[in-house]
């Protein structure tokens, strides 16, 4: 796998793509599978044969067609007689590509398209020939015994019916009864009344500011805010608003807040005890 796989880039860097390639990836492992590679001399002419043979082998299907070993791969590679002048330029070509640098373009040609792989027909799998076993023995038996129950009881209730029949022809005529059907004495139900909505709850607005900044505020024994609040709504009427904070005395004061009003009582400065 790995000269299959060197090879692979190999002929890529050559020709400038892969020897296969496919709208799916299953029909490139199929081609990779089944089908043979082109020939690298439709993209370059000018290619040695010696490379292409190493090439060529190095792709083959079977791990029997391929070299030795990686080895004896790289002998063969290294046995193609190239001039000094092309191992220098491809030296120099291939540390500008380590760096990052640009190489010169080469032209290339184009690949013929490769042929659509048939698909192999899979003959049938053959039933199993029936063999009679004791389970299949035993499911006989059983069968046959469920086949006679089931006889024995269509003629038992054809019987029953029959003999329910001639009864019910001897018996006389039964009096037409009108019944009277009873009458319910549950009450009507009732229309269910939905609870009244509650009213709504009116609103006005508290502004105050707090000296120091830790300092909690609390309407009607509920913490509203630290510091102070803006705009808070806070039901009407009278409410007590308490202004604490560690270290300071606390300031109590009853408030009378409006529907839609603000009031605003500006800063509450704390005292601290001594003063």
């Amino acid at each position: 796998s790995d000269q299959y796989s060197l090879a692979v880039v190999a002929f890529q860097m050559l020709a400038g793509a892969t020897p296969f390639q496919s709208d799916t990836l299953a029909g490139i492992i199929q081609h990779h599978f089944f089908t043979a590679p082109p020939d690298l001399r439709f993209a370059r002419q000018d290619i040695p044969p010696a490379l292409l043979d190493v090439i060529g082998r190095a792709l083959g299907k079977n791990p029997t067609e391929r070299f030795g070993s990686t080895n004896d791969m790289l002998h063969a590679l290294e046995a193609i007689p190239f001039t000094a002048i092309e191992h220098t330029t491809s030296r120099r070509i291939l540390r500008d590509l380590a760096r990052g640098n640009s190489a010169p373009r080469i032209n290339t040609g184009t690949f013929p398209a490769l042929p659509d792989m048939p698909t192999l027909a899979v003959p049938p799998a053959r039933a199993p020939a029936a063999r009679a076993t004791r389970a299949g023995r035993v499911m006989r038996s059983l069968a046959y015994v469920a086949a006679a129950v089931l006889v024995v009881g269509a003629g038992w209730a054809v019987t029953r019916l029959t003999s329910a029949a001639a009864e019910r022809d001897a018996s006389p005529e039964p009096h037409n009864v009108a019944v009277t059907p009873a009458v319910s004495m549950a009450p009507a139900p009732t229309a269910h009344t939905p609870p009244p909505l509650p009213a709504p709850v009116l609103t006005g607005k508290l502004r105050v500011l707090t000296s120091p900044p830790s300092a909690e505020i609390l309407v009607d024994g509920r913490r509203v805010g630290i510091g102070g609040v803006v705009d808070l709504r806070i039901p009407t009427g009278a409410r007590r608003l308490r202004v604490q904070a560690a270290g300071y005395q606390a300031w109590d004061t009853t408030i009378i807040v409006q529907t839609g009003a603000t009031h605003t009582l500006g800063r509450v400065t704390l005292r601290a005890p001594s003063e």
